[in-house]
């Protein structure tokens, strides 16, 4: 996977199968053919159900992540596109859109991470996350935060905190303040059902609101 993404580095992992994996000391740099420059992760854990696995397949088969002190750097073209690898072919497939019940089975698994850095450069602005840190149990309440956001043309914010709600159908966040005059009041994602909208978000802009919903065909 690391070298399809354009990453080249090391890591050590522990574990088997049957107890869980477990790695420590990560470290990927890029090679110039992505935006990814480095990645590095101290300690990352993951219990699985190795019945589910073979039974089953597919995503379900995790139970918990538990992930600490990773820092990402990504940079990108001033246009916000990927720079061309020439030794890369000119046409090349369209990539799997994927199925869109991997997101739900996703949301199955427990999440533990704490520490999480990302640094984005795009010519000289700097989008910066620091102290990433999600909580979230399987389908239950948890939180989101963030020590400090830098986003271009606005002033630093710091202490960000929103809450989580995972169901077996729906996720939903908020209140987050992402800007000094936008607020996320609220946000749920459904699955996609005929008679309920996929998406809903209530927007806070400087004293007002906007409601928006978004249906699938």
């Amino acid at each position: 996977w690391a070298k399809s993404v354009g990453l080249a580095g090391t890591l050590s992992v522990h574990g088997t199968i049957l107890s869980g994996l477990e790695a420590r000391n990560i470290h990927f740099v890029g090679d110039g053919s992505s935006a990814i420059e480095s990645l590095s992760i101290r300690h990352v854990e993951v219990d699985f159900s190795i019945i589910e696995l073979i039974g089953n397949g597919g995503l379900p088969f995790l139970n918990e992540v538990r992930l600490s002190d990773a820092d990402v750097t990504i940079a990108l073209s001033e246009s916000g596109e990927d720079e061309k690898d020439p030794s890369r072919p000119d046409s090349e497939p369209k990539p799997d859109e994927g199925d869109p019940n991997v997101l739900w089975q996703l949301l199955e698994t427990r999440y533990s991470l704490k520490n999480i850095n990302l640094s984005v450069t795009q010519g000289d602005k700097v989008y910066q996350i620091d102290n990433l840190t999600l909580d979230l149990p399987q389908g239950g309440e948890g939180k989101l935060s963030v020590a400090n956001l830098e986003i271009p043309g606005s002033k630093p914010r710091s202490a960000i905190e929103t809450d989580l709600k995972v169901t077996s159908d729906s996720l939903h966040l908020g209140p987050l303040r992402v800007l000094d005059t936008v607020e996320i009041t609220s946000l749920t994602l459904r699955k996609a059902l005929s008679d309920e909208p996929m998406l809903t978000t209530v927007l806070g802009l400087s004293g007002g609101s906007i409601e928006a919903s978004y249906f699938t065909d």
